[in-house]
């Protein structure tokens, strides 16, 4: 995927992403973490369910890692313009704000993670393409003071309760 999420130079869809409709319902992803040499470091396994408001969306996600840990995170992404998205989860340590560009989605911010047995603030920058109706493909990018530590890969794929019916699409 191209920094900018075009494949190929192309787009994969012409319809507008929204995440207020996509990730309403219940959603499963699979990811890593690959570092900055190209090793995979981590996998894991998301579950989530997303509960549509009037002013976004309220994302419940429990990760589930490789080596058993499990970690659960709730986002509130908030729905400001046509284009643009706020973002709000326990562990920010500043602004999340996201915007659209057709079928991506892109937001930025500073993240206390956790690692070495301790939070620490790192800065990610995600690009969301959203591939289908019901396949989101999202990359990543992970930095501190502005040197790359790696990439986090994940694929979200909505539930068969939750799939949008072929005449919606």
């Amino acid at each position: 995927m191209a920094p900018d999420g075009v494949l190929n130079g192309q787009s994969p869809t012409s319809d507008d992403f929204d995440p207020s409709v996509f990730f309403d319902g219940n959603l499963r992803a699979t990811g890593m973490f690959i570092d900055r040499f190209g090793v995979v470091k981590r996998r894991f396994t998301v579950s989530a369910k997303g509960i549509a408001e009037s002013s976004g969306i309220t994302l419940y996600e429990t990760f589930t890692y490789d080596d058993g840990e499990v970690e659960d995170r709730i986002w509130h992404i908030f729905k400001r313009t046509d284009n643009r998205f706020d973002g709000q989860t326990d562990d920010l340590a500043s602004d999340c704000i996201g915007t659209v560009r057709g079928p991506l989605f892109s937001w930025s911010y500073h993240f206390y993670l956790k690692m070495f047995g301790r939070r620490v603030k790192v800065h990610f920058d995600d690009i969301m393409v959203r591939l289908t109706q019901d396949t989101v493909l999202n990359r990543a990018r992970v930095s501190k003071w502005g040197f790359f530590l790696g990439d986090v890969h994940l694929t979200f794929q909505r539930l068969p309760d939750t799939l949008q019916p072929p005449s919606a699409r």
